[in-house]
């Protein structure tokens, strides 16, 4: 059997040695069983401690919070953190509690539902970041020194083991250097699975005869896990994490869960619905793209900048509005689903009405002028949230938009699309900009449509349509939005067309990113094909794909011999693709064009 006393001392010496350096201790507590443990040990120590000794220290708990955890896990830890309150309070000892959790503009469905920010994965890991490692960075202060008390174990992975190892005190092998200031101690490193359920249990029935700990509820952890393993083992073990991460494509022990408690059944439902729109970027070309083709942040258009054919093509963004407000919908029916089989189901960790009216402000700006965020929580959720929660900012142009859609737009305001309204929104930004307007102050009709203004709507408007649009930095145009992200899902930009959006500045080579073979290749093709004439020519020329040369001999069969008869016909399609657009006009389909749809 482990000695558990030695633990204890060694955590004593450690404690006293630091804390007589001026260390600050932070205990790194998650929840779960090695944690749970080592806290357990943590506050067996300090308990011979003087209460005068502690009273001026920095001593504290840190709870790391994603606000994605698995909803029985999540209920279990809110009751378990109480209790350590309560005990820490009982004891009279200065140790503080922290909770830490992302900001709101961190948060998992802000990022995705909000900012339209894609699904996480293995080669895009964006979620620690925001979930983890930047709450963890905002509360740490570099400058001090520190003490970390963690329980990591070496039987975990032989990852583990190999960190646990490496940079180990000659002193005392449980303490790691991080740098001059920063270290971590690992008591419990060495303990077996076992040994960490064993020493949970025994402190939980106070067998060393000492205080007891009464935060210590060893059934409710044990039956946690137990319920999160598909095996009978004793010794149960699980990796417990976000309900909905996107990194495994089975999560296990959200299955688990599942079987052991059938309500949260609708929430692996929504993980399978939203997983499958992960990588994909239309469920198919006849219908809206699921994402935009430009950067959430500023409108501006990405290129390609990797070395293969898409060179200077258009890149795929975020999710489009369209996407979100279906992801939007059905989390909200998901949750509703849940609660209203759990009563304990902590919904508001996940999304409250702060984060609502957080997306709200998003999407308005993104063109959703009637408010779906918040229509939608009262209609599924039964939250109203009300119009004067909105900052003023939204409470300004929405005004500025019911009075322009009613009285002076050209299209009804119940028909506008979310580009026609989103147009709206940014002229009239660009309008209150270029006039120095205080939307704080503001009398909205007075100064708007019968001020004395020095420039006008149609300055405004001529901004956003002709300088950014020059300038590759805002389509106003849904069409050819629609055009361009069609191109990019089926692939369909070949030599041909891309040469020519080459020559007109739709698209764009950044020069100084891309090899310098490559360039040549694309240079020595031009060349090369402005005076080809023969189906035998496009065969040898070794700067051609092969599918590029397959479609060169697919058009030969069409009576097209050479490239400068094809660069009619692209020419003839892109002038009616960019002609103004006409209501009953239908633009030709790209794949007119290209053979490979």
């Amino acid at each position: 059997m482990t000695d558990y006393r030695d633990i204890i001392q060694n955590i004593k010496n450690v404690v006293a040695d630091f804390l007589q350096k001026d260390y600050a201790i932070s205990v790194a507590f998650s929840g779960g069983k090695d944690s749970t443990l080592t806290l357990i040990l943590f506050f067996e120590a300090i308990k011979e401690f003087p209460l005068q000794f502690l009273e001026n220290k920095k001593i504290s708990i840190n709870f790391s919070d994603t606000l994605m955890e698995l909803p029985q896990y999540e209920i279990y830890v809110i009751e378990t953190l109480k209790k350590i309150e309560e005990y820490i309070q009982k004891q009279g000892w200065n140790i503080k509690l922290n909770k830490i959790k992302p900001e709101r503009k961190h948060k998992f469905f802000n990022l995705i539902l909000g900012k339209g920010q894609t699904l996480p994965r293995r080669d895009f890991r964006w979620c620690t970041d925001r979930l983890k490692i930047l709450p963890q960075e905002k509360l740490e202060d570099m400058e001090e020194k520190k003490l970390t008390i963690i329980g990591a174990r070496k039987e975990e992975s032989n990852d583990r083991k190999k960190r646990l190892e490496k940079n180990s005190s000659e002193e005392n092998k449980y303490i790691k250097k991080v740098n001059d200031n920063k270290y971590l101690f690992a008591p419990i490193e060495d303990l077996k699975l076992e040994d960490v359920w064993e020493g949970i249990f025994l402190f939980s029935q106070n067998s060393f005869q000492t205080d007891p700990q009464e935060w210590i509820n060893f059934t409710d952890i044990y039956n946690l896990y137990k319920s999160a393993t598909s095996n009978k083992d004793l010794y149960p073990d699980a990796r417990f994490g976000c309900w909905l991460c996107p990194l495994v494509k089975k999560d296990q022990t959200l299955m688990n869960l599942v079987e052991k408690y059938p309500q949260y059944q609708p929430l692996l439902e929504f993980r399978d619905f939203i997983m499958s729109y992960q990588t994909i970027w239309s469920k198919s070309p006849h219908l809206p793209p699921l994402r935009d083709i430009y950067n959430h942040r500023n409108f501006k258009v990405n290129l390609y900048k990797i070395k293969n054919h898409r060179q200077g093509m258009i890149s795929p963004g975020g999710y489009s509005l369209e996407t979100r407000i279906m992801f939007y919908e059905k989390l909200l029916t998901t949750l509703k689903e849940v609660k209203n089989l759990d009563k304990k189901f902590p919904l508001k960790v996940y999304l409250d009405e702060e984060d609502i009216k957080y997306i709200q402000e998003i999407w308005f700006f993104e063109g959703d002028y009637n408010l779906t965020a918040y229509k939608k929580a009262k209609e599924i959720l039964e939250i109203d949230i009300n119009y004067t929660n909105l900052s003023k900012e939204v409470r300004f142009y929405k005004q500025f938009l019911y009075l322009y859609t009613h009285y002076y737009c050209p299209y009804k305001a119940d028909e506008a699309s979310f580009s026609d309204i989103r147009d709206e929104i940014l002229i009239m930004k660009e309008f209150v900009k270029i006039n120095k307007i205080d939307i704080k102050e503001i009398d909205l009709m007075d100064k708007v449509y019968f001020g004395d203004l020095i420039h006008s709507y149609a300055t405004a408007r001529k901004f956003i349509f002709e300088e950014l649009r020059e300038k590759g930095v805002y389509f106003s145009d849904s069409s050819f939005e629609y055009k361009i992200a069609e191109e990019w899902f089926r692939d369909e930009i070949s030599f041909w067309v891309f040469e020519y959006l080459h020559r007109k500045g739709y698209v764009k080579f950044v020069e100084d990113k891309i090899r310098p073979d490559s360039l040549e290749r694309f240079y020595n093709a031009l060349e090369f094909m402005k005076v080809a004439d023969s189906v035998e020519a496009v065969e040898e020329n070794p700067f051609l794909t092969i599918e590029e040369k397959i479609e060169f001999m697919e058009l030969n069969r069409e009576g097209i011999n050479n490239y400068k008869i094809y660069l009619e016909k692209i020419e003839k399609y892109f002038d009616e693709l960019y002609a103004e657009k006409n209501e009953e006009q239908e633009y030709p389909k790209i794949s007119q064009l290209s053979l490979f749809s």
